[in-house]
């Protein structure tokens, strides 16, 4: 252990005797008062300062943390309790539909606490260091079950590969296929052959004689 010097001690019993002046001991220097205001005070400094989108989605964890909180400086919760407040709420929103087994708020409250502590951290409420959101963890999205695609379902075949025509009976302008009717309207327009166009056609085919000009 390093000797002090006299120049030491005489800076040191300059101290002790301005701390006695001052009516303080070193003992109070350790145990300073915070200037971090309270969840009371900041929240609502904090609010006029988000997007009405924003503010929507954290303004349920701001209220509980001003309400649980009031009177609590920034800098004095700890992360773990931090920690515990997030569960906390994941575990009371899991019989809501649409919050991904509650994952959805505690992610939501993580967010919120967050931007409470770097709105502080930008007032120059707390250090950085004694920031306990810095070290919150945010929980991994889950896939959303939400239209999910039936991968066992067999798609239906591109435009491509639908048969454009099939055979008709006689000589006459081809039927469009049923697939075709059913996806493409301007095949529900196509004009088909009447009986008597078909019976003219046969007649045409079997003894030769060339058909009637359409009337």
């Amino acid at each position: 252990m390093n000797t002090p010097t006299p120049a030491t001690r005489h800076a040191v019993d300059t101290a002790r005797a301005v701390l006695a002046h001052l009516g303080l001991t070193p003992h109070d220097l350790l145990e300073l008062p915070s200037n971090a205001p309270t969840f009371a005070c900041a929240v609502p400094k904090l609010r006029p300062t988000l997007t009405t989108r924003t503010l929507s989605t954290y303004n349920t964890h701001l209220r509980n943390l001003e309400t649980l909180w009031a009177e609590r400086p920034l800098d004095e919760p700890t992360t773990a309790e931090l920690t515990q407040l997030a569960e906390h709420a994941q575990t009371h929103s899991r019989t809501q539909r649409g919050t991904r087994n509650g994952a959805s708020a505690r992610e939501h409250f993580v967010s919120a606490v967050r931007c409470l502590y770097r709105y502080a951290e930008h007032n120059k409420w707390i250090h950085p260091h004694n920031n306990p959101a810095r070290t919150l963890t945010i929980p991994a999205r889950t896939p959303s079950h939400r239209n999910t695609f039936n991968k066992s379902a067999k798609p239906p075949p591109p435009p491509e590969t639908i048969p454009r025509s099939t055979p008709c009976c006689c000589a006459c302008i081809p039927k469009p296929h049923a697939a075709v009717r059913a996806h493409c309207d301007c095949a529900l327009t196509t004009s088909t052959p009447s009986t008597a166009s078909c019976s003219s056609a046969k007649r045409a085919t079997t003894d030769g004689s060339p058909s009637p000009p359409p009337s």
